[in-house]
């Protein structure tokens, strides 16, 4: 659906497309008991009241001055005038443990009517009431307050004296065959839907625990080598250079010369003087066997 744009707004080409829901809408909320309030009570009557009274509709034989279930909150309530323009004003009575005993739980200000026809007058602030409360009125100089009938079941209570404030509690005397000249109307509470609640988080989550990881083990230690012995060192024999099967090569033990063993076998000790001791009487020669 294409629109155009007039003076700043958009103009639909075919308005008769949004009609039908905008009725639809209409219709829903108009249906809806959250949005319409439902009437208890009745404003006629052409009986006079001319003392300052407080009046109750203790019972009805059609129930309707009583609020219904689910209570809710009384936004307007209409009274018939007659010639007499009061002030007079509507109250709400609870009913206590006590027969005709009440307590004021909502009151509207006084105020003065319109002679000849039904006032309908709308609260700046809504009264709260509950199922179960009961419409009363208020007079304060002449107006029509009630009508006659003819069931016993509609019993009203009256109490005179000053206004009573909201919160008090009265006792009433009572009469039958008459309804009260009031009505009112009871807008049903709203209902707030809370949102909707998220679901409940799971705790963090530790992370994994590694393994206890094991003490690094320590090389197995060698046993310990003897070291090689060097060419030389004193064997078994118990003379340097020689074994214990006399093979290796002898050496002189003053010398440190090398014997050759293919010559002899055994080696003989030399004998050296010095040539410079005269006493010794030898000249220093070597001898051998």
């Amino acid at each position: 659906m294409r629109s155009q744009k007039v003076g700043g707004f958009r103009q639909l080409k075919h308005p008769a497309v949004i009609a039908p829901a905008i009725a639809l809408i209409a219709m829903v909320f108009s249906a809806s008991p959250a949005f319409a309030g439902t009437t208890i009570g009745s404003p006629s009557g052409t009986s006079i009241c001319s003392t300052p009274a407080s009046l109750v509709q203790v019972s009805s034989s059609t129930g309707a001055y009583t609020v219904p279930a689910g209570g809710g909150s009384i936004s307007s309530w209409s009274i018939q005038a007659t010639a007499w323009p009061g002030p007079v004003g509507l109250q709400v009575w609870r009913p206590t443990a006590t027969a005709l005993t009440y307590t004021l739980v909502g009151a509207s200000p006084l105020v003065t009517l319109a002679t000849g026809t039904v006032n309908t007058i709308t609260l700046a602030a809504p009264i709260p009431v509950q199922a179960g409360d009961l419409l009363g009125l208020r007079v304060e100089l002449k107006a029509a307050c009630m009508q006659f009938t003819s069931s016993t079941s509609d019993v009203y209570g009256i109490a005179y004296g000053v206004n009573p404030t909201t919160g008090s509690t009265a006792a009433f005397s009572s009469g039958n065959t008459t309804q009260l000249d009031v009505a009112a109307t009871v807008d049903a509470p709203v209902v707030v839907t809370p949102p909707p609640t998220a679901p409940p988080t799971a705790p963090p989550t530790a992370p994994p625990t590694a393994a206890p990881t094991a003490a690094p083990t320590a090389p197995p230690t060698a046993p310990p080598t003897t070291p090689p012995t060097a060419p030389g060192s004193t064997g078994t024999s118990g003379h340097p250079g020689t074994d214990k099967n006399g093979d290796e090569e002898e050496t002189d033990d003053f010398t440190g010369t090398p014997l050759h063993t293919h010559i002899h076998h055994h080696h003989h000790k030399a004998t050296f003087f010095d040539s410079r001791d005269s006493s010794s009487g030898h000249s220093g020669r070597r001898d051998s066997d």
